[in-house]
């Protein structure tokens, strides 16, 4: 068994139902239990928060890399999330407080890629209570795309580009639905990130192959957002091969 499965077969069994947190419309997993919870299974684990990124219009997107850690082995996971109000509507220059909030939030959120609360922010939970939102049409068209078509790399990029619209599409499905689509949905994800974690591994080949041609030809194939998956499971040394590849 890989360290990838152990890692999601021990936290995605942990019951989150009693430490999930209610404020205003929005639910919200307490990140001091989530990261104690961490730290019961893999103590040597880490976290870093990454340079925020700052959109023209002044809204900022908080980034996080956990690396969950067992002697030799370890695994990194990225997250990234945008700083909201509780209408969940991005804020333009947020202060230090908002700032604070959505950093804990997102490391919270980071944890549930290695399947800690997984459920929750692709299911009934989150984002909110009673939302009267509408959804997208042209979102609404992809997900049942991805879904008539088994995509499974494409379900995982829609899962992380688009959280809460993943969770309000579920929940729109007709009474006796909905647990069908869930888990429809979530085992492509879980199949995408495994396609995901099959680059990263073909990448760490040719790099320590020194297979210069294979790795700019690999760059240039790559979607941007697949690229950030695997950039988020390298060294900081193989980060700056792929990056000189690209040249």
């Amino acid at each position: 068994m890989s360290f990838a499965r152990q890692v999601w077969d021990n936290l995605s069994n942990v019951n989150v139902s009693q430490h999930v947190e209610k404020k205003n419309n929005l639910s919200y997993l307490s990140w001091a239990w989530a990261w104690g919870t961490l730290m019961e299974y893999y103590p040597e684990s880490v976290y870093a928060f990454e340079p925020l990124q700052i959109s023209a219009d002044g809204t900022v997107e908080v980034w996080v890399s956990v690396t969950v850690s067992q002697g030799e082995k370890s695994l990194t996971r990225q997250m990234w999330l945008p700083v909201m109000d509780y209408r969940n509507k991005a804020i333009p220059n947020p202060n230090t407080f908002d700032l604070n909030k959505t950093r804990m939030r997102c490391l919270t959120k980071c944890l549930a890629m290695f399947g800690l609360g997984h459920y929750i922010y692709a299911g009934e939970d989150l984002p909110s209570e009673g939302s009267t939102r509408s959804i997208d049409p042209a979102f609404a068209d992809r997900f049942s795309e991805i879904i008539k078509e088994s995509n499974a790399l494409a379900a995982r990029l829609f899962e992380m580009q688009h959280p809460n619209e993943t969770g309000e599409l579920i929940n729109s499905a007709p009474d006796g639905q909905k647990t069908k689509l869930k888990k429809t949905f979530g085992d492509l994800v879980k199949e995408g990130q495994s396609v995901i974690d099959g680059f990263v591994v073909d990448v760490k080949n040719m790099i320590d192959s020194e297979d210069d041609a294979g790795l700019s030809e690999f760059v240039g194939d790559c979607q941007p957002e697949v690229k950030r998956l695997i950039a988020a499971q390298l060294t900081q040394e193989e980060i700056e091969v792929l990056k000189r590849a690209k040249q």
